[in-house]
C-alpha cells in the first residue's frame, strides 16, 4: 500500500485532507423528522452509540392466530413496536428479547428442551412460570413427554412465523439494509485516519420539503450542509461524495428532485451516488428489464425527453446511478443465530430477501482507492471496481445480487450512463465495469457533437480528481490569502502545491499514477472587478487518454478573500 502520509495537501500541515463521505438514508424508521438535521460522524467504535442517538423505531403488524391464543385475546392484528438501540438489535435473538411475550415464549422453549433431555415420560410443570402468555398444557401440575414435544413444536412454529413477518416487513428491511450498508463503509474506513463518514436521516419526501419549501435552493438545509458548513467555511473539511440511500426513476417528482440535488451539489463540487429503480426503464422489476430487447430505444422515446434534457446539462456530471440491488444478508439458517430452532423462510417471494443499495458498493470502492493513493482514480474494472463480497457476509455459492445481467445488457446500460453491478460468475466476482455520471448517456446519444474534454467530464475517475484538487485548492487559498492578496503570489503558491501531483513520465506505472495522477497542471489566480473576489482558472491533464487523445479539463472557480 502506498504511503499517503507523504502527500501533503496542506503546506503547513502533515497528512492529507480527509475524504469525507456524507450518507443520507432513512435511518429513523417511523420516527418523524421535520427537517434535514446536522450530520453525525460514525465509525466502528461509536456505531452503536450513533444508532442509539437516532433511536429508529419500527411498528410491525403481526397476523398470527397462535400468538393471539398465547396472549389469550380474540383473533386480531397485533402491533409490535421496536426501538433499535444497537447494531445487534437487527438479529432474531434481539427481536425476541425486546418483546416480553415473545421473550417468555422463547424461554419456555429452552426450558422444554432442557426437560426433554431428562429421562421419564411425565414432567412437573413447576419450572414453567407463565406471566405474559397462556399455555393450557403447562397450567396442569404435570405434563406428559409427547405433550411437551407437541407444545415445543407449536411454540417454535409460532415464533418462527412471527420472526419471518418482522424480518420481511418492508420498513424493517429498509432500516436494516441502510444500517448494514453504513456498517460496510465503516469497516472499510476503520483502517484509515483519512476517511471520515457522516450520516443523517433523510427520505425523498424530506429532501423534497427541504429543497422546495424555500423559493431558492440556496436556502435549503442541504446547501447549508454540503456547501456553507463544509466547503464554504474556513477550517472545514469538504465532502468528497454524497450517497443517497434511495432509488429514483427518470420522470416526474423523482427527476425534479434529482435536478435540485445536483444543482445544489454541483455548487459544492460534490458528486452524488444513488440508486436507479426499474421504473427508470419503464418496467416494474429488473427481471423484466433483463428480458427487454431494446432499452436504448425506450430511452430514446418521447417519454424520456425531460430525462435527455437533464443528462445534457453540466449538473448531470455530478450524478451517478447504480443498479441492481445487492443481497446485504443471507437468510438465517438453523444455527446461524442463538435461536437454534429458527430458520428464515424466504419461500417464493423475491422481496423477502434483504436487498441493499448498490451505491454502498460503489462508494466502498471510492474509499479503497483513496485509502491506497489519496485519489479516487481506480474505481472501475477488475483493477478497482471489484466488490468486497466478504463484507456482505455471503455464504451462498450464488453471487449476492438481485439479478445477473447479461454482458450485452451490461454494455447497453453503461452506454446509457448507468453503473450496473456486473457479474463474472466464473471468477465469483461482482464489480463495476464503469464509473460514469448520467451525462455519459447524453454523450453517447450525441457522440458526434462532443469533444474529448466534454466526454472526460462525464467519467467519474476524472471528475473525482478535479473535485479533489478544487477542494484542496480552496483550502490552501484561504490559508494563503491571509498572508497575501497579490494574485501573482497566490498563483505561485497554488502552482507550487499542485506540481507535487504532476509527472511528465510518458507511461507511468500504476503506483506513480496513483500518487501523481496528473500529466500537467496549471493554476492562474486573477483579481476580478469586484473588490476581494478572485477568479481561479484551473487546467488539469490527467494521465488518461480517450481514443488516443490527451484529456484536458478546465474549470473556473470564484473565491472571496473574506470567506470565513
Amino acid at each position: 500500500m502506498l504511503d499517503v502520509k507523504n502527500i501533503s495537501f496542506l503546506p503547513k500541515q502533515g497528512g492529507t485532507v480527509p475524504f469525507k463521505t456524507l450518507i443520507l438514508a432513512p435511518l429513523g424508521g417511523h420516527n418523524a423528522i421535520e427537517q434535514l438535521l446536522e450530520p453525525t460522524e460514525i465509525n466502528i467504535r461509536n456505531f452503536d452509540t450513533v444508532i442509539k442517538e437516532f433511536s429508529p423505531t419500527v411498528d410491525v403488524d403481526i397476523a398470527n392466530s397462535g400468538l393471539c391464543q398465547l396472549l389469550n385475546v380474540d383473533q386480531q392484528i397485533i402491533t409490535l413496536s421496536y426501538t433499535i438501540d444497537c447494531y445487534a438489535d437487527f438479529k432474531p435473538t434481539a427481536i425476541i428479547k425486546k418483546e416480553p411475550s415473545l421473550r417468555e415464549v422463547s424461554h419456555i422453549i429452552d426450558l422444554i428442551h432442557q426437560q426433554l433431555q431428562l429421562d421419564g415420560t411425565t414432567f412437573s410443570t413447576a419450572p414453567f412460570e407463565l406471566q405474559h402468555v397462556k399455555i393450557a398444557e403447562l397450567e396442569k401440575e404435570s405434563v406428559k413427554r409427547h405433550e411437551l414435544e407437541l407444545v415445543v413444536c407449536e411454540l417454535e412454529l409460532i415464533l418462527s412465523r412471527i420472526l419471518n413477518q418482522i424480518l420481511h416487513q418492508a420498513d424493517w428491511q429498509q432500516l436494516e439494509a441502510s444500517w448494514r450498508g453504513i456498517y460496510w463503509l465503516c469497516q472499510t474506513a476503520e483502517s484509515s485516519h483519512s476517511l471520515i463518514i457522516e450520516c443523517a436521516s433523510a427520505t425523498k419526501q424530506l429532501l423534497w420539503d427541504d429543497l422546495f419549501t424555500n423559493t431558492d435552493l440556496l436556502d435549503s438545509n442541504l446547501y447549508q450542509q454540503v456547501y456553507v458548513d463544509s466547503i464554504g467555511q474556513y477550517g472545514a473539511v469538504p465532502y468528497g461524495v454524497l450517497l443517497i440511500d434511495d432509488y429514483f426513476s427518470g420522470a416526474g417528482s423523482d427527476l425534479t428532485l434529482l435536478k435540485a440535488i445536483t444543482e445544489v451539489c454541483s455548487k459544492a463540487h460534490l458528486p452524488v451516488v444513488t440508486g436507479a429503480n426499474a421504473r427508470m426503464f419503464d418496467v416494474n422489476d429488473f427481471n423484466t428489464l433483463q428480458d427487454s430487447d431494446y432499452i436504448s430505444e425506450i430511452h430514446a422515446g418521447h417519454r424520456y425527453i425531460k430525462w435527455r434534457n437533464f443528462i445534457s446539462t453540466e449538473e448531470a456530471s455530478f450524478l451517478a446511478l447504480t443498479m441492481p440491488r445487492l443481497l446485504f444478508r443471507n437468510a438465517y439458517g438453523k444455527g446461524d443465530s442463538a435461536l437454534s430452532w429458527f430458520q428464515e423462510n424466504i419461500g417464493d417471494s423475491h422481496e423477502d430477501c434483504l436487498w441493499g443499495n448498490a451505491s454502498f458498493g460503489f462508494v466502498d470502492n471510492l474509499l479503497k482507492s483513496f485509502q491506497e493513493s489519496g485519489f479516487c482514480t481506480f474505481i472501475s474494472g477488475m483493477e478497482g471496481g471489484r466488490l468486497n463480497l466478504s463484507a456482505l457476509l455471503n455464504k451462498s455459492p450464488n453471487l449476492p445480487i438481485e439479478i445477473a445481467f447479461s454482458e450485452e445488457k451490461e454494455a447497453e446500460l453503461i452506454k446509457l450512463g448507468f453503473n450496473p453491478v456486473c457479474t463474472r460468475a466464473y471468477h465469483n466476482i461482482l464489480l463495476f465495469e464503469s464509473a460514469n455520471s448520467v451525462r455519459w448517456g447524453n454523450l453517447k446519444l450525441n457522440y458526434r457533437t462532443q469533444n474529448i474534454d466534454t466526454i472526460a467530464s462525464a467519467q467519474l475517475q476524472y471528475l473525482f480528481i478535479v473535485m479533489r484538487i478544487i477542494h484542496c485548492l480552496k483550502i490552501i487559498f484561504r490559508e494563503s490569502v491571509g498572508a497575501t492578496t497579490n494574485s501573482t503570489e497566490l498563483s505561485h503558491i497554488l502552482n507550487r502545491w499542485i506540481r507535487q501531483f504532476v509527472s511528465d513520465v510518458e507511461a507511468p506505472s500504476k503506483s506513480l499514477r496513483a500518487q501523481r495522477p496528473l500529466k500537467d497542471a496549471k493554476v492562474l489566480v486573477v483579481e476580478t472587478n469586484n473588490i476581494g473576489w478572485f477568479e481561479i482558472e484551473i487546467e488539469l491533464s490527467p494521465h488518461m487518454k480517450y481514443l488516443g487523445s490527451t484529456i484536458s479539463i478546465n474549470t473556473l472557480i470564484f473565491m472571496n478573500e473574506e470567506v470565513s
